[in-house]
């Protein structure tokens, strides 16, 4: 019955409506109605139910959406979710978003998205998040980049 909801109709959920679907409902919603919800719906999403959503799903997410997330929702976000992040997307992470994401989450980044972080994004990394980031990440920055996340 979900999956029947047109684009409109989704995109005047509440953020309350959108927590009371079932997360195996929102599944059933498809990345393109997915995109229909409002930010404010967007934001209701309970961490389960982010952490269901596919990688279709996740591209669908606005820079607004990626913005306002809280920290426990992206949080929420499996390793197998990251690389599907745009370019758009990790740019738009805040400062406390880049840090709360997990030491598992750090190394599920790309190369590209990694290498896209801005020099204050980089320099928001603690160092501790450092420690869990690969070689391949960390190869891929400039030396202005490696600059801004050492030596804050």
């Amino acid at each position: 019955q979900v999956a029947a909801l047109t684009t409109t109709q989704i995109a005047t959920l509440s953020s309350t409506q959108a927590e009371g679907f079932a997360t195996i409902a929102l599944l059933g919603l498809g990345s393109a109605l997915l995109g229909a919800l409002s930010s404010t719906a967007f934001l209701g999403l309970t961490t389960s139910q982010i952490a269901a959503l596919t990688t279709g799903a996740i591209t669908a997410i606005s820079t607004a959406e990626m913005a306002a997330l809280s920290s426990a929702n992206l949080r929420a976000f499996t390793t197998a979710q990251i690389p599907a992040l745009t370019i758009a997307d990790i740019l738009a992470l805040t400062s406390a978003e880049i840090q709360s994401l997990t030491n598992a989450e750090i190394p599920a980044f790309t190369t590209t998205q990694f290498d896209s972080l801005s020099l204050v994004q980089l320099g928001d990394f603690t160092s501790l998040q450092i420690l869990h980031m690969t070689s391949p990440q960390l190869n891929s920055l400039t030396s202005a980049q490696l600059d801004a996340l050492f030596h804050r």
